[in-house]
């Protein structure tokens, strides 16, 4: 992901994950705000990923965020329509 801070107003976002479990996680922090991209990886349990994105400024301007599985388990297509 990579942030932006156009009318300097988007210092320093931080972004947490929570993944079913309850417990949120710091995955970046202090993320700069001229484009270059970040990136961080949360073990995802329960099939669920939450995020959020927080700053201490007025705003957050996230230029794009890219979700993506790094290491997954082959899932069964048993049953599956269209297969």
């Amino acid at each position: 992901m990579a942030f932006a801070d156009p009318w300097g107003c988007s210092k320093d976002p931080t972004l947490y994950a929570s993944t079913g479990t309850g417990k949120e996680t710091a995955i970046i922090t202090n993320a700069p705000t001229d484009g270059t991209a970040v990136k961080g990886e949360a073990e995802v349990t329960g099939g669920e990923l939450k995020i959020s994105i927080r700053s201490e400024d007025k705003a957050i301007n996230v230029c794009y965020i890219l979700i993506r599985p790094v290491n997954v388990k082959a899932a069964s297509v048993v049953g599956l329509r269209g297969m």
